[in-house]
């Protein structure tokens, strides 16, 4: 699959975790923040097509979540009462 990483990953989540229903021309950012899996900010975060923050990241790059051979989701385990949203992460990080 050729395109932009960004593309490619927003299209690999669709297809394998269609519960985040994310809409048709959602658009993945970068935040250029280093990211480490355990305690860095968010490595990207996920726009609606309207702009509107759709709450859902991830602390591993695109990259790399696009090489895993698995990826999950579930709420982010670094801030689950002060900012509520879906972290993108790989099934070792998970307790």
């Amino acid at each position: 699959m050729t395109g932009r990483t960004s593309d490619r990953l927003v299209a690999r989540l669709r297809r394998d975790l269609p519960e985040l229903g994310i809409p048709e021309g959602a658009t993945l950012h970068r935040t250029y923040a280093e990211a480490h899996p355990d305690k860095a900010p968010l490595s990207w975060f996920t726009l609606g097509p309207d702009g509107a923050d759709l709450r859902l990241g991830s602390r591993i790059p695109m990259g790399a979540l696009l090489r895993a051979p698995a990826v999950t989701a579930g709420p982010d385990p670094f801030m689950p009462d002060f900012d509520p949203h879906t972290c993108i992460d790989l099934p070792e990080h998970i307790d």
